[in-house]
């Protein structure tokens, strides 16, 4: 978890197992984010990582070439409305990302 002065982000790695042991993990990883929700409130918590569901693994499975070009963003002239939100607000971004606080949270 890394702790902003406006939001909270948990970067998590979902095992790619199925089943029984999938469940159990999602579980775990439900009541984690309940905790720091509260214990952070009224910050909003954003879940970014690697969660290993692909509900349609012909087309929701390769992310690669989804990347954003944040150089190619910034010094365009013609975007669309995302690439513009995210040209007028990566200073800001930036800024946010800069406060980080690293907090250890170990879950079982």
């Amino acid at each position: 978890v890394t702790v902003h002065s406006h939001f909270c982000i948990l970067n998590v790695y979902v095992p790619c197992r199925g089943g029984e042991e999938k469940m159990k993990f999602l579980n775990t990883l439900h009541e984690t984010m309940h905790r720091i929700r509260q214990q952070y409130a009224p910050k909003p918590l954003i879940v970014v990582g690697d969660l290993n569901m692909a509900p349609n693994p012909t087309t929701d499975r390769h992310w690669s070439f989804r990347s954003i070009p944040l150089p190619t963003i910034q010094t365009t002239t013609t975007s669309t409305t995302w690439e513009s939100d995210l040209k007028r607000h990566w200073p800001t971004i930036q800024q946010m990302l800069s406060t980080k606080q690293a907090i250890s949270v170990q879950t079982k």
